[in-house]
């Protein structure tokens, strides 16, 4: 009997690659909204520093340029923290994004996978029925050699 060949198989092969490169491109999301949220934390300190800084400034008397470099400070740490949010929130849509891609990916893989044991199974059904077959045939020729010989 001819051996077992899907096919499929080489759909099942870039179906395979896709969701592969999938699970890579959402690691590498997921990475980059850990280092986005890291950044976010980085710039709520330094804004809270500056507006530390500017309290400090204004509590001490001081006047004039001082105050307005620790109020830029203070705001530029504002916009600051504004953009990298901003950004970490597109990045979390992208994840979600992808998210959704891996899962159909994955959807799209296990349905190849189990046409493809459905047909094994059947080329493996068929192997069984072709050996029964042989063996029969065999036995049948054998029955009929020593019923020829007894008569």
């Amino acid at each position: 009997m001819k051996r077992f060949r899907f096919r499929l198989g080489s759909v099942l092969r870039v179906r395979r690659i896709e969701r592969d490169r999938a699970r890579a491109a959402l690691a590498a999301s997921v990475a980059r909204c850990r280092g986005l949220e890291a950044a976010c934390a980085r710039e709520r300190a330094a804004t809270a520093g500056a507006i530390d800084g500017l309290a400090r400034a204004l509590g001490a008397g001081l006047r004039g340029r001082d105050v307005a470099i620790a109020a830029m400070g203070a705001d530029h740490g504002v916009r600051e923290g504004e953009r990298a949010a901003l950004e970490l929130a597109r990045e979390r849509a992208r994840e979600r994004e992808l998210r959704g891609e891996l899962v159909a990916a994955e959807a799209r893989v296990r349905g190849l996978e189990r046409l493809r044991e459905r047909a094994l199974e059947a080329h493996r059904a068929e192997v069984a029925r072709a050996e029964q077959s042989a063996l029969d045939e065999a036995a049948g020729f054998a029955r009929r050699a020593r019923s020829q010989e007894v008569a």
